[in-house]
């Protein structure tokens, strides 16, 4: 194949090892700011150069704007429809993001990959036997990336983004110490932006509690911020285990009704 010195260059390599190690390892271990942007980056280098493979040089530029819009399209929450959609038709194979708008920085990594030319001297090992393995662990890479991870990694539990926000009679610190009396583990979410003052939104993920009966929640992402003394409480994303025999619709529905009523919330 002409062209595969797009996937069998060094800068390539790399990047698609940095992604499945960071993935499947590094998230999970140690969640941070910086591991959900090296996700990111080194995403968008195994993209870009993956369908530069598959399309050669006559349409790279073309890859790399719809690389950057499709990004800053799968990053917003214009991208919300289409993945409720396909959760719904596609329930065991579930897909999901964060929206986090400081991810776009990471385009930029686009501008020096795009004038980065592979060696056509290949490296000392590719040949035809090496570019198979390659290419399936690309895909691989390329699907699970955008596969709904769950925090506790229960094989039955289901994600559903829910993006709706109430407000609620107390204080942040207030709220914080009734999840506590009422035995809601809760930990700051590292993917979120971390506020400047206190009535910027705080984010956080909320873990292994039941909201009513057959619905018990692994995690459930929300975000808080406070004014005059009251709160607007987000609630971003759940994850639902042993979800009941429902259309997601109405899943979602009950999450939110019995959510309100399990806080107390004030519409």
């Amino acid at each position: 194949m002409k062209n595969r010195h797009y996937l069998l260059n060094r800068v390539f390599l790399l990047s698609l090892l940095t992604l499945l190690f960071n993935d499947w390892y590094l998230k999970a271990a140690y969640p941070s700011f910086l591991s959900g942007k090296l996700s990111d980056i080194s995403g968008l280098i195994v993209f870009v150069f993956f369908f530069s493979f598959l399309l050669g040089n006559r349409f790279k530029t073309l890859v790399f704007i719809s690389t950057a819009i499709l990004f800053c399209w799968w990053k917003s929450s214009f991208s919300h429809g289409f993945i409720d959609k396909w959760n719904d038709f596609f329930p065991f194979y579930s897909i999901d993001r964060v929206v986090d708008y400081t991810d776009l920085i990471c385009l930029l990594v686009l501008i020096p990959i795009y004038f980065y030319r592979p060696n056509k001297t290949l490296l000392p090992f590719s040949n035809q036997g090496i570019l198979i393995p390659v290419l399936f662990l690309s895909v691989f890479a390329i699907t699970a990336t955008s596969k709904a991870k769950h925090i506790n990694a229960y094989d039955t539990s289901v994600k559903y983004s829910i993006q709706k926000s109430f407000k609620l009679k107390m204080t942040h610190s207030e709220f914080l110490k009734n999840l506590s009396f009422s035995n809601i583990a809760f930990e700051k979410n590292p993917n979120t932006i971390p506020p400047k003052k206190s009535s910027d939104p705080h984010g956080y993920i909320l873990k292994n509690f039941t909201i009513r009966e057959g619905l018990t929640v692994e995690s459930m992402l929300i975000s808080v911020s406070e004014r005059n003394k009251r709160i607007k409480l987000s609630i971003h994303e759940v994850s639902i285990i042993d979800p009941p025999a429902e259309t997601g619709k109405e899943i979602k529905k009950r999450i939110v009704d019995e959510t309100k009523e399990l806080f107390a919330l004030e519409n």
